[in-house]
């Protein structure tokens, strides 16, 4: 993703699969052989069909969603404070329709947008700035069902969110935290407040963070505050699931 648009890899060389401007993050999710993105586009959710190459919009699908993933045979998008859910087993169908699962409902017990999103097992984590939101599928007439897991931490970005093979490890608001879909509990370390005096606040929405599952190591990359290059990454902090051992570095 750039921002003239969506591009794949075609052989040795990149060909254009959208060409729209984005100006947000971009968010990508498999679904069988489909993949979805969401970009904050009024189009919604696009999708890339059947091992297809090219993006199309599609119908009916929620516009201005921002997050999506893909559990439980079904695709879960948000836009601002509402969830969306689509027809289970088909990510074309975003229609509410108790028939189906597709559905929609708002996280009226928190404040603000969701800002990431993650899937867990077969449930999914909404995380909001100050709340964290685990959903379940519940069947008829309500498709899922939401309950908040922390009403005191969230996340600042997707970035912030590390998927584990049996967790979800992110920043939360004053240290480094980890659920196993029960209420998240922080991860002992003596980074934290090394973290957050070097972290440029303006910036720590652009915090890249992934897993590196072969060496079994989080990595957080960060925009620190005297990064030579404004608002690009420069520092990281690293952490060995493993042996429990935690890194920093340029």
């Amino acid at each position: 993703a750039t921002t003239t648009g969506i591009y794949y890899l075609n052989g040795t060389a990149w060909s254009v699969s959208l060409a729209i401007t984005l100006s947000g993050a971009v968010q990508f999710t498999q679904f069988g052989d489909d993949v979805l993105m969401v970009a904050n586009l009024a189009g919604g959710v696009y999708i890339a069909a059947a091992k297809g190459t090219t993006f199309s919009a599609i119908s009916g699908s929620p516009a201005n969603a921002t997050h999506i993933v893909s559990v439980s045979a079904q695709a879960l998008a948000f836009a601002g404070a509402n969830w969306h859910s689509s027809a289970s087993g088909n990510d074309t169908l975003w229609t509410p329709n108790v028939a189906t699962l597709s559905a929609t409902g708002v996280y009226y017990d928190a404040p603000g947008p969701v800002v990431a999103a993650s899937a867990l097992y077969r449930s999914a984590l909404a995380f909001k700035k100050n709340s964290i939101f685990l959903g379940n599928q519940s069947g008829p007439p309500f498709s899922w069902s939401w309950e908040p897991i922390s009403g005191e931490t969230g996340t600042w970005s997707q970035g912030c969110v590390i998927e584990m093979t049996d967790a979800v490890a992110f920043v939360g608001l004053d240290d480094f935290w980890i659920t196993s879909g029960y209420a998240p509990q922080r991860i002992p370390n003596k980074v934290k407040s090394w973290f957050f005096d070097n972290v440029n606040p303006t910036y720590i929405t652009s915090t890249q963070g992934w897993l590196d599952a072969s060496q079994s190591i989080l990595y957080c990359h960060f925009v620190s505050t005297i990064t030579p290059i404004t608002g690009v990454c420069d520092m990281f902090v690293s952490y060995n699931v493993r042996v429990g051992r935690w890194g920093v570095g340029h």
